[in-house]
């Protein structure tokens, strides 16, 4: 039996072409413009690890992920009341409600964006709004965490592991077998 020619790329859940990374799918889109065009986007696949490649734009409600549609409409709008984030979002449960204003309390600490009044916010960072938008909070989290280095490791100092040596070496004091 004959093989086909075409060979179907490894599609994510949501069926899109994935790509390993940010560069390879922004790599891959600019490398077929008459494919993809001039205005494409490369996002992370909410849920998933893995990118793909937009050309369309896209609908807010689409990100699947309460903390990119803040970051959408902070980022899109001047100034963003409490009561516009709950219509957008479709927010009709106490929890929907508690969850927004933990998910505002981290973009403030973040620095994001700022309180204007008691329930108003504006955006400070757009940039940062619009790379949460198309990576997901963690995943921004990430990249903006300080790089830790590793400990070194614990090494005991010579003279100790000599010493150490020379007791494990002796095994049990012996004691003197008597006559009889």
């Amino acid at each position: 039996m004959a093989q086909s020619a075409y060979v179907r790329p490894w599609r994510c859940r949501c069926d899109k072409i994935r790509y390993q990374d940010e560069a390879a799918a922004t790599r891959v889109a600019q490398s077929d413009p008459d494919r993809y065009g001039p205005h494409f986007s490369v996002y992370r696949c909410p849920g998933a690890t893995c990118w793909h490649i937009t050309t369309r734009g896209f609908h807010p409600r689409s990100l699947r992920t309460r903390n990119r549609i803040a970051a959408y409409y902070l980022a899109r709008h001047q100034a963003v009341a409490r009561w516009q984030l709950v219509e957008e979002m479709s927010i009709d449960t106490p929890s929907g409600q508690r969850k927004l204003g933990e998910i505002i309390a981290a973009f403030e600490r973040a620095g994001l964006i700022r309180a204007v009044s008691h329930d108003v916010w504006t955006a400070v960072d757009r940039d940062g709004l619009r790379r949460i938008v198309s990576v997901g909070w963690d995943y921004y989290q990430q990249e903006r965490a300080p790089a830790v280095e590793p400990a070194p490791p614990l090494v005991p100092p010579l003279g100790l592991v000599a010493r150490l040596r020379r007791w494990l070496g002796r095994g049990r004091p012996r004691t003197p077998v008597s006559s009889r």
